[in-house]
């Protein structure tokens, strides 16, 4: 074989390379779009799932610092030994006990309007 032939046999498969590639290009860009238009349908069907996960959280957070309050406020606001008895005139008013009402206090009342909330919305279901 000479030189030149090998030279035009490159071409040619130079040229089967170049179609091939187009082929490829032309179908990757087909899935790209259906991939594209799912992606977006499931982006849209998940978006109230999305509300419903960062909603129930949020509430998760407040029942778990409520909880947790409740028992470290009893453990170091109000100890049930005398010495705690004697002590909790004066304990109430720092800042971690302060601290401590607060979270039950405020918890206690996200609680309630979530279960006020649920019950609205299962009551609005149930009509319709």
């Amino acid at each position: 074989m000479s030189s030149e032939d090998k030279k035009d046999s490159s071409k040619v498969n130079v040229n089967n390379d170049s179609n091939k590639e187009k082929g490829n290009k032309s179908s990757s860009n087909e899935l790209f779009d259906v991939r594209h238009s799912f992606i977006i349908n499931i982006n849209y069907l998940n978006k109230p799932v999305k509300i419903v996960i960062t909603t129930s959280m949020i509430y998760l957070v407040w029942i778990y610092l409520h909880y947790f309050a409740s028992h470290l406020y009893i453990e170091y606001c109000v100890p049930s030994t005398v010495k705690g008895f004697i002590m909790s005139p004066f304990m109430v008013s720092s800042p971690h006990c302060q601290g401590l009402r607060w979270m039950i206090y405020n918890g206690g009342n996200t609680i309630t309007n979530m279960w006020s909330l649920v019950g609205t919305w299962i009551y609005a279901k149930l009509l319709v």
